[in-house]
């Protein structure tokens, strides 16, 4: 359904179609005069109230043209207007059409707190038709109260109280109303409120007041008394017009008391007549106000017009004057370019220099150019070598994981090694306990023999006497293979022992040579730092350096850093040189300044160029020394500091002067023992040599370590105290011949142990056959022995020597299985001293190949680092050419700053002369002294002309140009308001015209409509409506026959009265644009038959006006109402009676 306020906005333009529409619609003026009443509470209410009912209309006051045609005043008109409404509605109403809500501007409920009688109140409104029902005092009436207060209306308008807080419950402080409009389809903002808005408004008896609308989610959008004027404009909702919302009393005056000039009064507001009329007045006092403002602006204009011809003629009487302000003016001009002139000259001076400096710039890019060239390619070289070491590494990483699983697989095979060593000795103890009872077997079995011997004559003797022979031969069999088993066993642990002695003489080997390798690079650090110093505290440090030294010619440095702090210490005692280096750390690379801004400077500096060198603060202040006895060396006695900071710094950073030397760890341990808690001697730490390892030391005690001994590596780079280092060179040359004879030594140890190591495994592979031939030789004497038993059992058959013989073969069977048990393990140890062996030649064959590797990882480390040497030697040479360029560069911008300067002075002069005129050519050799002195003279001769004038040319040109622009512009604003007032004068007589013609629609609609309805109870009626006299009357004839007069309501009963009332009421609504019609106690004064009757005639004609809602509200029992969809019936509670009762006695 299309919103009500785009139906009305067409309406408004087209007046033929509210006659055949179903309803009557207002133009867009009359909204937005409503709209503005609302804003402004007080301009027409007051008035309105307390005028004379004669003086609501008074068509005198229109000022309608009389030329124009009054349809209202021709019988005729009216009658033929009649006529084809009544056909409009007869052929409307004949056809069923199925009433359907509106999409918006609906009513869905209305929530009442602390209001009138309602201490909470909560009422669903269906969509069409509301019947609102209850007995007296049951608090109906407040409903329509709340829904006009609600949206806007003033508390007069209900006539239920003459401000909002008579409408509070009593003993209540505050009260709210809480409304929501249906919202759906093209509603208003239906993207910020939903399908719902809600309303609310709350008021207190303090006279406060506020609003608030909410979407349907309950939040808030607005607290704004005109975003709710804009949604009641958008939806066509009227709740201060008193036809739209009939209160009780209304209502009541209404359908009984008003008189055909009240009727009338709510005829022509209810369908916004009577706004439109007040606009329309507005508009006459308008054109009237307009003449008398015109007819004033004739009069000063002739007024300015002989103002401007005086002016004029005054003007004319100055041009004699004319040539003598040309030449001033000439020299005005040239007086005001000649200075642009002057600045100029300077201007191209500044230029020169510009394009001078921008030539070096040049220059200076080019060496740039190249010197970023040269450096990308040592980047280049750089990252080559990095791929190259890092493939190396890769190369290496395989291996040392291999070397990692070989020894975790020979520290598996040492442990199941041991744990075979354990079950061979309980072999062995198993063994010497079956032969212990072997041995006691065979001397009972020899004493049973002997008795044998005596009963068979000696033939059994033989042959026990040729078994104990084999017997012994058997035993002896066995011994010689358990000694072979044991010189097995000997020769494979000496095996073990020399393989593993090789190993570790070949780890030694490695170590000698990893030393050898590092003291050659100590030696080649040596002889770099001999050719160049500060290479000993890393390639960057000459940099810093030369950085520090700009810095320091700029004046940036409240004092100068001191550093590199090895450059200030001379090392006395060259021995302890790699010790001490460690000692001190990366405290001999760093610096020393004074203060913090400096310190900032300097840390700022080294971060630019990606320096790291510690920086550190001492203040140069005096120091006290606590030193121990002079019979000890100390760090700081075996030094020489050159600089009072260096020794301070040193002082309380490594506590130099309680650090004591010793070349014996005995002497150290001695001292610091005698060092307690309490009784410190100035000693805070030990440092010893370590005699095993050449260079290292060792630390004793310490604040943190106790009595803890830690070792000290020896420093692997160059020194950077001050030494000798030739010295220093001849004790690496002496170490390296050192170094060399112990290689040799080891190398000639581990081939001795190498050939022990070949010998042992061939005798071991020589025991195999040896063993083998002992196996058969014994097989074949326990056969031998078992053929000679039987023999004998065969002689002997009652002996026990059988038993015996069973009992030792038993025993000896038992021993063959330990002493299998035990030969089994030997050979399980053997082959894990095989694997054992694999592993470590394995393990041999990595060393080397580690040991090539990490040598290659080396060399790639120390291209490396020379190609890094050479990337910082062309960074060097970049940031020198950078910094010149910056140098040049900030040249450049002083010299532009300084002649854009002049350029804008050039450019402010040229302004001011342009100002004066356009640029003109200053005569040659002509200055500002110059053309000032000519000037002067022709101003003096020009005010003397001036004198006798009465005024300057200037002055009596503009007073000239005043009075022509003012007569101008007036008699153009005249002209203006002239145009207007005809407009306006137009406007008035067509809005008129349209007035009528609305007037008389609406009145043609209400009469049909009238009659229509009256017909259907068998009633004629006629509505007159008399716009002069403002009076609308009602003829009736309560039945359709032509010979019955119509009587007016006053000849009429009480039912057929409000009956009529009732079907005037309806005719009316149907007139009205609004979404909501409300009616308080319509049928008060009917009776059964004339209030079934107006009630279903109401519910036709609420049916009949699509999507509208009615709310009707009425004490009486509507159960005679037909149930349908449409139609709603809330019942509201009896009303609360605190009352007692009264006894009545009966006589």
């Amino acid at each position: 359904m299309p919103p009500t306020k785009r139906s009305r906005e067409t309406s408004g333009g087209d007046v033929s179609s509210s006659e055949t529409e179903g309803q009557v619609s207002l133009p867009t003026r009359v909204r937005n005069s409503n709209k503005r009443q609302r804003r402004n509470p007080e301009s027409n209410h007051n008035s309105n109230e307390d005028d004379n009912e004669d003086d609501v209309l008074n068509p005198t006051q229109m000022q309608l043209d009389e030329d124009e045609n009054d349809e209202d005043d021709n019988e005729e008109a009216i009658e033929a207007s009649t006529q084809r409404a009544t056909r409009v509605i007869v052929e409307k109403n004949s056809k069923n059409t199925q009433n359907s809500p509106a999409d918006f501007g609906i009513v869905t409920a209305i929530e009442l707190e602390n209001f009138m009688c309602h201490s909470h109140l909560e009422v669903k409104l269906g969509p069409l038709i509301n019947f609102v029902i209850g007995h007296n005092g049951s608090g109906k009436s407040a409903i329509l109260t709340g829904l006009t207060l609600c949206l806007g209306g003033k508390a007069t308008s209900t006539n239920r109280g003459s401000s909002l807080k008579s409408f509070i419950k009593e003993g209540q402080n505050q009260a709210r109303i809480t409304l929501k409009l249906k919202n759906s389809g093209d509603g208003y903002k239906p993207d910020v409120y939903g399908d719902i808005i809600i309303v609310e408004r709350s008021f207190s008896r303090e006279g406060n007041s506020s609003y608030k609308v909410k979407s349907k989610a309950g939040r808030v959008i607005s607290n704004k008394r005109e975003e709710l004027d804009e949604i009641c404009d958008y939806m066509g909702l009227q709740v201060d017009n008193p036809m739209n919302v009939l209160t009780q009393d209304a209502a009541r005056q209404f359908i009984n008391n008003s008189s055909e000039r009240e009727k009338y009064k709510f005829f022509i507001k209810g369908v916004q007549l009577e706004q439109l009329h007040q606009d329309y007045k507005l508009l006459i006092d308008s054109i009237i106000n307009t003449e008398a403002t015109l007819k004033t602006k004739r009069s000063h204009l002739m007024l300015l017009k002989k103002h401007k011809e005086e002016a004029e003629h005054k003007l004319g009487q100055c041009k004699g004057q004319q040539q003598l302000q040309e030449k001033i003016q000439q020299l005005g001009h040239q007086m005001a370019w000649v200075q642009v002139e002057d600045q100029e000259k300077h201007l191209d001076e500044i230029a020169a220099e510009i394009r001078e400096t921008e030539d070096l710039i040049e220059r200076i890019q080019t060496k740039i150019d190249e010197s970023e060239k040269a450096f990308e390619e040592v980047n280049t070289a750089r990252d080559q070598a990095a791929e190259n070491l890092s493939a190396e590494s890769e190369k290496l990483r395989p291996i040392e994981e291999e070397e990692f699983q070989i020894k975790e697989k020979m520290d598996t095979t040492r442990q199941e090694l041991m744990k075979i060593q354990s079950d061979m000795r309980d072999a062995v103890a198993q063994v010497q306990a079956q032969k212990n009872r072997i041995a006691v077997t065979e001397g009972r079995k020899s004493e049973e023999e002997r008795r044998l011997r005596g009963i068979d004559g000696g033939s059994n003797a033989q042959l026990v006497s040729e078994k104990e022979e084999k017997i012994r031969e058997r035993d002896h069999v066995t011994a010689q293979a358990q000694d072979l088993e044991a010189e097995e066993i000997r020769c494979q642990s000496q095996l073990t022992t020399a393989k593993e002695s090789s190993q570790n003489i070949q780890r030694q080997i490695n170590g000698k040579q990893d030393e050898i390798q590092r003291v050659r690079s100590r030696e080649q650090e040596l002889r770099r730092v001999q050719s160049q110093a500060m290479l000993a505290y890393g390639q960057n440090m000459q940099n810093l350096l030369r950085l520090i030294d700009d810095e320091s010619r700029k004046g940036n440095w409240k004092e100068k850093p001191i550093g590199p702090l090895g450059r200030h210490v001379t090392l006395l005692k060259q021995d302890w040189s790699p010790i001490l280096e460690t000692v001190l750390g990366n405290g001999l690379s760093g610096f020393v300044v004074t203060n913090y801004d400096d310190q900032s400077l300097l840390r700022k500096l080294m971060y630019n160029n990606n320096y790291q060198f510690p920086v550190s603060i001492c203040k140069n202040t005096s120091l006290k020394l606590r030193e121990p006895d002079e019979q000890y060396d100390t760090v700081l006695r075996v030094l020489e500091i050159s600089h009072p900071l260096v020794l301070k710094h040193l002082v309380i950073q490594n506590s130099i002067e309680q650090a004591l030397l010793f070349d014996d760890q005995e002497d150290a341990n001695a001292v610091w023992s005698t060092v307690t808690e309490h009784n410190s001697r100035n000693i805070q730490v030990c440092y010893a040599k370590n005699l095993g390892k050449r260079g290292w030391g060792l630390r004793i005690g310490g604040r943190v370590g106790g009595n803890a001994v830690k070792p000290v590596k020896a420093w692997p780079g160059a020194p950077r105290m001050k030494t000798d280092l030739d010295n220093q060179r001849r004790e690496i040359q002496l170490e390296l011949e050192q170094l060399d004879r112990e290689l040799e030594d080891l190398r000639r140890l581990k081939r001795e142990k190498d050939q022990i190591a070949a010998e042992l495994g061939n005798s071991l592979r020589s025991f195999e056959g040896r063993k083998k031939q002992l196996r058969i030789q014994r097989q074949r004497l326990e056969d031998r022995i078992e053929k000679i038993v039987n023999d004998i059992e065969e002689n002997v058959a009652d002996s026990r020597l059988g038993t015996l013989e069973t009992q030792l073969e038993t025993l000896k069977n038992d021993l063959d299985s330990d002493e299998q048990v035990y030969m089994e393990l030997s050979i399980t140890r053997r082959t894990l001293n095989v694997e054992q062996e694999s592993h470590k030649q394995q393990l041999g064959n990595l060393k080397s190949q580690l040991e090539t590797g990490r040598k290659a990882v080396h060399q790639r480390e120390q291209e490396l680092s020379d190609v890094m040497a050479k990337r910082q030697q062309a960074l060097t040479d970049k940031n020198h050419w950078h910094t010149k360029l910056e140098v040049a560069q900030a040249e450049l911008r002083r010299q532009q700053e300084h002649h854009d300067a002049r350029e804008r002075i050039v450019q402010q002069f040229t302004v001011k002369a342009n100002a004066v005129c356009e640029r003109v050519k200053v005569p040659r050799g002509a200055t500002a002294h110059k053309l000032d002195q000519t000037l002067k003279k022709l101003k003096k001769e020009l005010d003397e002309s001036n004198r006798r004038i009465g005024g300057t040319l200037e002055e009596i040109a503009a007073a000239c140009e005043v009075a022509v622009s003012s007569y101008v512009r007036a008699r153009r604003d005249l002209g203006d308001m002239q145009k207007l007032l005809e407009i306006m004068k137009h406007s008035y007589k067509d809005r008129t015209v349209r007035w009528k013609k609305f007037r008389h629609y609406i009145s043609a609609r209400a009469r049909a409509q009238f009659m229509w309805l009256m017909s259907q109870r068998a009633f004629r009626g006629r509505l007159r409506i008399d716009h002069d006299n403002q009076e609308l009357k009602l003829e009736v004839q309560p039945s359709q026959q032509e010979s019955e007069a119509g009587r007016g309501p006053k000849t009429l009963s009480g039912g057929e009265r409000s009956f009529s009332t009732v079907c005037l009421l309806l005719a009316l609504w149907e007139a009205m644009g609004s979404p909501i019609r409300c009616l308080d106690e319509f049928d008060v004064f009917m009776d059964s038959v004339n209030r079934t009757i107006s009630v279903k005639m109401m519910i036709e004609a609420a049916r009949r006006s699509i999507g509208k809602q009615f709310i009707l509200i009425t004490p009486q029992d509507m159960s005679s109402i037909d149930s349908s969809a449409d139609v709603k019936v809330t019942r509201l509670r009896d009303p609360e009676r605190n009352q007692g009762s009264l006894t009545i006695t009966r006589g």
